[in-house]
């Protein structure tokens, strides 16, 4: 080969790798998403009109091959920044978490409005605990705003679900009790009243009745509503409360674990449903370590007398009823 031909050859193949780049830059995320988004939809329906449940697992598996082909030959270092965004959300459907980060961190630079801040950075966090970036994570949590209540609240929901166990397990149990803390205290809530008012006319136009079939007074709609709005609250409260419970329990810390508990009962409903499941685990965390209790029982079988009688011995339990 000579060195003029080598030139030329090597010319051409930059030609051809630059045009292809070119023309994958050129490809339009949002119609991307709305071809994505359609053929959801149309799976779906086809679905339900079928009289069967949709397959979300072939489906979800169709759109990530939709948007991993789309994105092929796309670079995110050099997408416009107006449609930064837009290719986040292509490369999240393609599963690809270390293209999501790259472009969200390169939009969050450009000076974004308040909402699609908060949108860009819900989908760098959920990036970065795909990758188990628990640094990256944890300094994308600090500068968090959430634009709505809605946002403020799958924030939290994120932060307990999936983002506290990421932060424990990388930097240690402070750093994820800091952040459920954190989170706690971004979490906005609406005044159950004026959800009730917000909510009502949508609520009734959907035509709810009652158990025994009976419509549902406006009094009752209004009841329904503020009752919902309440235990969502304290549901998500008793969430963070948990989480933190759980943490410091395995971590050992027993004694922390029963104070996060009992002071999220503390002054709340007893009748709650969120209530009575931290009582019960409030219940079984103090049992456990502690001498069990004196079995009574009615009808005796086999050579089993007392449970003092097997002080000392692994003891199995077997609990059975019939009704």
């Amino acid at each position: 080969m000579t060195v003029k031909y080598f030139f030329r050859t090597v010319a051409c193949l930059t030609l051809v790798v630059s045009t292809a780049v070119s023309f994958a830059q050129e490809k339009n995320p949002k119609d991307i998403m709305d071809a994505i988004v359609a053929h959801r939809t149309q799976r779906m329906d086809e679905a339900r009109s079928a009289g069967q449940r949709a397959d979300m697992a072939a489906i979800n598996a169709e759109t990530k091959a939709m948007a991993l082909k789309a994105a092929k030959g796309v670079d995110p270092a050099n997408v416009d920044l107006d449609l930064a965004l837009s290719w986040a959300s292509v490369f999240s459907f393609a599963g690809m978490h270390q293209e999501i980060c790259d472009l969200c961190l390169r939009f969050l630079e450009s000076n974004p409005s308040r909402e699609d801040k908060s949108i860009a950075q819900g989908m760098a966090m959920r990036a970065c605990n795909s990758l188990g970036d628990a640094d990256m994570l944890v300094e994308m949590l600090a500068t968090y705003a959430p634009a709505t209540t809605i946002e403020s609240q799958g924030h939290l929901g994120s932060v307990v679900r999936f983002y506290a166990d990421t932060i424990a397990e990388k930097m240690g149990i402070e750093a994820a009790l800091k952040a459920i803390d954190d989170a706690m205290a971004l979490a906005k809530f609406e005044d159950p009243e004026e959800y009730a008012k917000r909510s009502f006319d949508s609520f009734k136009a959907r035509g709810t009745r009652n158990r025994d079939g009976s419509e549902m007074t406006d009094k009752q709609i209004t009841a329904m509503l503020v009752s919902s709005a309440k235990n969502r609250r304290v549901g998500l409260i008793y969430s963070a409360a948990n989480k933190k419970s759980g943490l410091l329990e395995d971590a050992g810390r027993k004694d922390e674990a029963l104070s996060v508990l009992k002071e999220f009962v503390k002054d709340r409903d007893p009748s709650n449903a969120s209530v009575r499941r931290a009582n019960s685990a409030i219940m079984q965390t103090e049992m456990i370590g502690s001498p069990a209790t004196a079995l009574d029982f009615d009808r005796q079988y086999g050579d089993f007398k007392s449970l003092d009688a097997w002080k000392g011995k692994v003891v199995i339990i077997d609990f059975t009823a019939h009704w």
